[in-house]
């Protein structure tokens, strides 16, 4: 009788902290984190388990442990299920949705994305791109400590945040858990494009030819990267978007000061500066106010 009494005080328990540990965790950064939720209800269930286990069958409590995880749903929470209530901003601290993101994107007409080995330096340089003008900035994840750069960047309220070299969907998870808008990779990557649409973020897989363009489309990537450069730079966009006019092409390699009009009359959706506004000689010799007024010079010649 005892037993029988000793256990439901403990099913009562585990019902009770794990409600509110849901309701802690919805309210955390506004939604569900799978792998965190999952993670600190076990820690909390076995906690009871040691707590229970002189008064009740050690073997009973584990059984009721698998139970009450299978029935209050947990075990079978989707990934697919918590990124489709992202992706229709059911979290009002989600962020912004990706027809909002492209709205954004539109008119500023470039990014700034930041390729370098020194965590320092990176956020300096950023810093100064930023009173520049840009406010949609890109830390690629070859950058020591690019997930931090990201977290720290996004709290700011001028700029949107996006993860630049992303090859998996591990990569993107942690980037957009880290607070980046959109997710950018070198090549076409199905499964990382797929991961994009179900977090709620835009993507821009690294495409070169009309095929490649047209596959990343069809599997549902928000833009191209194109990537690396093609010789003859703008007429080769405007080729491309001769009979693909739906595409909204984003040129980085290649992109500079003295072209980047040229790529926006050819039809170019928005462009990426990446070494001609973070030079390396710039960051080398921490000359921040060179990149300040080389980030004006690059929006200006975006936006002209």
């Amino acid at each position: 009788m005892a037993s029988t009494r000793s256990a439901e005080r403990f099913r009562l328990r585990v019902k009770t902290l794990k409600a509110q540990y849901m309701a802690a965790e919805w309210q955390i950064n506004g939604c569900w984190s799978v792998p965190r939720l999952m993670g600190a209800v076990l820690e909390l269930l076995m906690k009871l388990i040691t707590d229970i286990s002189n008064v009740i069958p050690l073997n009973y409590a584990c059984v009721y442990l698998q139970r009450s995880i299978a029935d209050s749903n947990i075990a079978s929470l989707k990934f697919q299920t918590l990124s489709l209530a992202l992706q229709q901003n059911h979290c009002e601290t989600s962020g912004m949705k990706i027809a909002q993101f492209i709205e954004l994107l539109g008119r500023e007409k470039a990014t700034a994305i930041l390729r370098t080995d020194n965590q320092g330096k990176a956020a300096l340089a950023m810093e100064a791109a930023i009173r520049g003008g840009f406010k949609i900035i890109e830390f690629t994840l070859t950058v020591p400590g690019a997930y931090e750069l990201i977290q720290d960047f996004s709290k700011r309220g001028d700029v949107v945040v996006g993860a630049g070299t992303v090859l998996d969907t591990e990569q993107a998870q942690r980037a957009v858990e880290a607070g980046a808008k959109f997710l950018v990779s070198p090549v076409v990557d199905e499964a990382v494009i797929q991961a994009a649409n179900e977090l709620g973020v835009a993507s821009f897989p690294g495409t070169h030819t009309a095929t490649e363009m047209l596959q990343a489309h069809r599997t549902g990537a928000t833009f191209c990267k194109l990537f690396p450069a093609p010789q003859n730079g703008p007429a080769y966009l405007r080729a491309i978007l001769g009979p693909l006019p739906f595409l909204k092409i984003v040129p980085t390699s290649g992109v500079d000061q003295f072209n980047a009009g040229e790529w926006i009359a050819a039809g170019a959706f928005a462009v990426g500066f990446v070494a001609p506004l973070f030079e390396p000689d710039f960051i080398t010799a921490s000359d921040w106010d060179a990149i300040e007024q080389r980030a004006v010079e690059c929006l200006k010649a975006a936006q002209s």
